[in-house]
């Protein structure tokens, strides 16, 4: 058993070998596609503090005359805008720091290749 296992590691070692190419290409793929859905991840949660927003603006607005209710409006509206802040403040240092460490923000990352 060891002798065909053996047999079976020498003979597919060249295919192991060329097929580090395609990984190469495809992991590129998968980093690309990985970027666009967390940069529509961002965008997502920053409408959804928006929306959060502007509820609580209007349940502000319509219950003038419940303090309580008021109060629980105001929370969303602070809370909405401390969220959106941060989610911004965080998206500007990592371009800040890109920009600074001269990373261009968008561009493709070439991973090294092995030629055989």
């Amino acid at each position: 058993m060891k002798k065909v296992l053996i047999a079976l590691g020498v003979l597919l070692t060249p295919v192991v070998t060329f097929a580090a190419t395609p990984l190469v290409d495809n992991l590129t793929n998968v980093v690309k596609d990985l970027g666009g859905f967390v940069n529509a991840l961002i965008a997502f949660f920053i409408g959804i503090a928006v929306v959060v927003f502007i509820y609580g603006l209007i349940r502000f607005v319509v219950n003038q005359g419940d303090e309580e209710k008021r109060a629980a409006a105001k929370w969303y509206m602070i809370y909405s805008i401390l969220a959106i802040f941060i989610m911004v403040s965080i998206f500007g240092i990592i371009r800040l720091l890109g920009n600074t460490l001269g990373i261009n923000q968008g561009e493709t990352v070439t991973p090294p290749r092995i030629n055989p």
